[in-house]
């Protein structure tokens, strides 16, 4: 692995387990083991790091989609998979890189946040178009707005992902998406 990806890789685990404002250049020379000064050479500034990492976890998080768009599962599951990236997530003890970044959105820089409104926008659409697909074959069953259902199943997998890691159990955010995903249920 080079350098940079190096560095792209534990700092996405820093911010994912002590948020962006819980690291410096120090804390990720120190894991990659190099000179604070090398990684400027790289990132001149922490936020064009920040940057990096959104704009890598949206490419991940876009295959990961791509990846669930790909199998011959109905919208019901296709609901489950996305869940369980979140899951993974808890397993590891770690927060989703743009919902962290989300909770300091105020302190992070206008550029970095302009790239967590990206990824949850990506999300949004693409649990709305899945969402009002399965409705349309008649694999969800429930009505209301497809972007309404869409924006209360983002958040609920980012806010049962927060209470997991803090009660270091997954067994909440096991129970907030069951509950979520009963509404999606056929009878």
């Amino acid at each position: 692995m080079d350098t940079r990806q190096a560095l792209l890789d534990h700092a996405a685990e820093l911010i994912r387990t002590r948020g962006y404002s819980g690291f410096s250049y120090a804390d990720l020379a120190e894991r990659v083991g190099i000179r604070k000064a090398s990684i400027h050479h790289h990132f001149p500034a922490k936020e064009d790091l920040g940057l990096a990492l959104v704009d890598q976890y949206i490419s991940l998080f876009e295959q990961a989609l791509a990846d669930i768009g790909r199998q011959k599962i109905t919208a019901g599951e296709a609901l489950r998979a996305y869940a369980q990236l979140y899951r993974n997530s808890v397993e590891k003890g770690w927060g989703c890189l743009c919902g962290m970044l989300a909770s300091e959105v105020e302190v992070v820089p206008p550029s970095v946040a302009v790239g967590v409104r990206r990824f949850m926008t990506m999300n949004l659409d693409w649990l709305s178009k899945l969402i009002s697909a399965g409705l349309a074959r008649g694999e969800l069953a429930g009505g209301g707005n497809p972007a309404d259902r869409a924006a209360s199943f983002l958040s609920i997998c980012q806010g049962a992902l927060l209470v997991a890691r803090s009660m270091q159990s997954p067994d909440s955010f096991d129970q907030a998406v069951a509950n979520i995903l009963q509404t999606f249920e056929l009878p």
